[in-house]
């Protein structure tokens, strides 16, 4: 069974941080909500990202928007929920490559040669 745990990014602040579960509620429409004894605001400016339960060569936890890398190699992946498959998958685009996505879960072996080194919004320039 996977461990459920999310992070969130606050765009206004450039601040990455892990609500409590208890903190935010997410409604069907993906809005977001602080949560506290007043009761519940809208935060327009949140990005949640949840863990996919897998962890990098190093035992770095995986998070949705993560930018991974295996050594060697000048690819980068970055980790992403998908609709369709209703899996988190790995996307890449590389040179001239056509893109490409994988379903994560699908790679557990290859998992161990994969290594975190930043996320889309902290460290944006390693996927450009």
């Amino acid at each position: 069974m996977r461990e459920i745990k999310f992070r969130a990014w606050e765009e206004t602040r450039k601040l990455m941080f892990m609500p409590g579960v208890q903190d935010l509620m997410i409604d069907f429409e993906g809005d977001v909500f602080s949560v506290d004894v007043d009761g519940f605001e809208k935060i327009d400016d949140l990005k949640i990202m949840q863990y996919t339960g897998l962890k990098d060569k190093n035992g770095k936890e995986i998070y949705e928007g993560d930018i991974l890398k295996v050594e060697g190699s000048k690819r980068r992946y970055v980790v992403q929920w998908n609709e369709e498959e209703l899996a988190f998958t790995v996307y890449y685009r590389y040179a001239n490559d056509d893109p490409a996505e994988w379903i994560l879960s699908e790679f557990r072996v290859v998992l161990k040669t994969f290594e975190v080194i930043g996320n889309i919004y902290e460290n944006p320039e390693l996927i450009k």
